[in-house]
């Protein structure tokens, strides 16, 4: 899929600013755990379940992945 854990974030980072499941979802393992306010969420339908009531809930955000070690 991406040639470097660095390309892999980088498209995770492009796709999650687009408020858009379908870009995000290709790149969401499907045995996936996400953490939310709203509780954990296991497997890839749940997050995507999860991740689009946020995204109804918020716009206009920017999202920055940075200071990985």
């Amino acid at each position: 899929m991406h040639a470097t854990p660095q390309l892999a974030l980088a498209a995770y980072e492009e796709a999650l600013a687009s408020y858009d499941w379908e870009q995000i979802a290709p790149l969401i393992h499907p045995d996936a755990c996400f953490l939310f306010s709203s509780g954990s969420h296991h497997g890839k339908e749940a997050i995507g379940v999860a991740m689009r009531r946020v995204f109804s809930l918020i716009s206009n955000e920017l999202y920055r992945i940075s200071a990985l070690h």
